[in-house]
């Protein structure tokens, strides 16, 4: 039910923000991931993979609220996962994410600096976990059933995602612009098993570097 709420009102801010934007401005967005799985495992103790490399690309819609202020919704294909403390085993994780930052955006000359955040949610589309005893698929479910565990062809894990963005960057006047971001997970992607035993915390967090460049929206 959460996950549903959350969702609809997502889809309302962004569908009511492109709306607005006829008076804003439209935007392309790539860059690279640099991602990790934090949190604890099945024993409780804490996790400590080493970071993978992905990337990120979609679109963005500036939405000026007042003076320096823009409400940035957006929609973003973006790889995520980690790497086991050896090197053993790679998880990797494909995401459709939608963002919604509010964006702090005080003119530097005829340059802007961007300062914001905002949350985000994101959905499951496709992932695998390698390991040194070959690959398997990744099946995203919220409960995983005793039937389910004999299959050891597949791993699992929750296919929603949720948190926070946090950005600061650079805008150039010819509308180019280049900015860090910051992502802390808040949802626990283990799913929740029928074994007692199984209740590992699992939480992407990570950070990267993209560039961006926007296109003026008619206003008619």
């Amino acid at each position: 039910m959460i996950k549903k709420i959350m969702l609809v009102t997502f889809i309302v801010l962004a569908t009511a923000g492109g709306v607005y934007a006829q008076k804003g401005m439209f935007g392309l967005r790539a860059g690279i991931n640099f991602q990790n799985i934090n949190g604890k495992d099945n024993a409780g103790n804490s996790l400590n993979n080493k970071m993978l490399t992905g990337f990120n690309a979609g679109i963005m819609i500036d939405n000026p609220v007042s003076g320096q202020f823009t409400i940035q919704p957006g929609l973003l294909f973006s790889t995520k996962g980690a790497k086991s403390e050896d090197g053993s085993v790679k998880i990797h994780f494909s995401y459709l994410e939608i963002p919604l930052n509010f964006i702090y955006e005080p003119a530097i000359n005829k340059n802007k600096l961007m300062l914001g955040g905002g949350p985000y949610v994101a959905f499951a589309v496709a992932g695998n976990e390698e390991s040194t005893s070959g690959t398997r698929k990744i099946q995203f479910k919220s409960k995983v059933l005793l039937s389910d565990m004999p299959n050891t062809t597949k791993a699992y894990y929750r296919g929603f995602d949720a948190g926070l963005n946090f950005l600061a960057g650079y805008r150039l006047n010819n509308n180019f612009s280049i900015q860090l971001n910051a992502q802390f997970g808040l949802t626990n992607i283990f799913p929740g098993y029928e074994v007692p035993d199984y209740n590992a915390k699992l939480k992407n967090t990570g950070f990267g570097v993209s560039i961006g460049y926007r296109f003026p929206l008619s206003s008619e």
